[in-house]
């Protein structure tokens, strides 16, 4: 089956808003400790596949922008603009258009707990795993971006963990 360019761009939007519909972004206070490393070898959670690749510079440089997402995602101590101004460079125009209006104090997460797992999903786009006080988040990253983010990693996707909102 032949897919059309708009096909897969609307498929690949839908993903995305219906992903992070579900899910309340990230939220805490988090300390210089917390900030967890770029790479790990922690063990998964029970039921979870270790990741299979090894580190490179561009999972590196994906799962540090992550974390520096997540970061500026649990200080939410601070008003919602200020949490805000903080969290929106680390995001792609579409996942920034789906978590503008978020409640930051509805966000659980206060915290980053472990270091990040980086797994490459394609060429251009890595998913990182990062551990907190919450449960774990997925962070998708991405290379691409309208507005000039090209070759700069963001945040395409946030997926929260199972059973919080």
């Amino acid at each position: 089956m032949k897919i059309t360019r708009n096909v897969a761009v609307l498929a690949l939007s839908t993903g995305l808003v219906v992903s992070l519909a579900g899910c309340t972004l990230f939220g805490g206070e988090s300390t210089g400790s917390d900030n967890a490393a770029a790479t790990s070898t922690a063990q998964p959670a029970p039921g979870q596949s270790a990741p299979t690749t090894a580190s490179t510079p561009r999972t590196d440089a994906a799962a540090v922008a992550a974390v520096e997402a997540m970061t500026a995602y649990v200080q939410h101590h601070d008003d919602e603009a200020a949490w805000w101004s903080g969290l929106s460079p680390y995001l792609s125009p579409e996942a920034k258009f789906v978590i503008e209006g978020t409640d930051p104090a509805q966000i659980p997460a206060t915290r980053i707990t472990g270091d990040a797992i980086a797994t490459p999903a394609s060429a251009s786009s890595v998913s990182v795993l990062i551990p907190t006080d919450a449960g774990q988040y997925r962070l998708d990253m991405t290379t691409r971006g309208d507005d000039g983010t090209a070759g700069v990693w963001v945040v395409s996707g946030f997926t929260a963990p199972e059973g919080t909102r």
